[in-house]
């Protein structure tokens, strides 16, 4: 398992903060599909419904002193499945924190 913390570079830099992805290193590509799977449902069922990242649905909110608006997902949770990545997305800490204790 690889957590990488978003910056400008990644998707949904901005509205998630981090992506989990299985390491393709040593296990076969069915079983890479089927761990993915595994955690998908888990997420399903303890955060509540997620979304592929391109239908992500963001509001804007208040940027606080420095009067930067910023956009905020409205779930805690999304995948990506594109381009043969198998990749889930959070949008806080204590959501990554609630997975890895599960699956880390």
């Amino acid at each position: 398992m690889k957590v990488t913390k978003l910056d400008r570079r990644h998707n949904c830099n901005g509205i998630m903060k981090y992506h989990v992805e299985t390491t393709m290193d040593t296990w076969g590509s069915d079983v890479r599909i089927e761990l993915f799977k595994k955690w998908r449902a888990w997420c399903w069922e303890v955060f509540g419904p997620g979304t592929e990242t391109k239908w992500i649905i963001v509001h804007p909110i208040d940027g606080g002193p420095d009067d930067k608006c910023r956009m905020e997902s409205t779930s805690r949770w999304a995948w990506h499945t594109e381009y043969n990545e198998m990749r889930l997305y959070f949008k806080d800490d204590e959501t990554l924190s609630a997975f890895m204790l599960q699956w880390g």
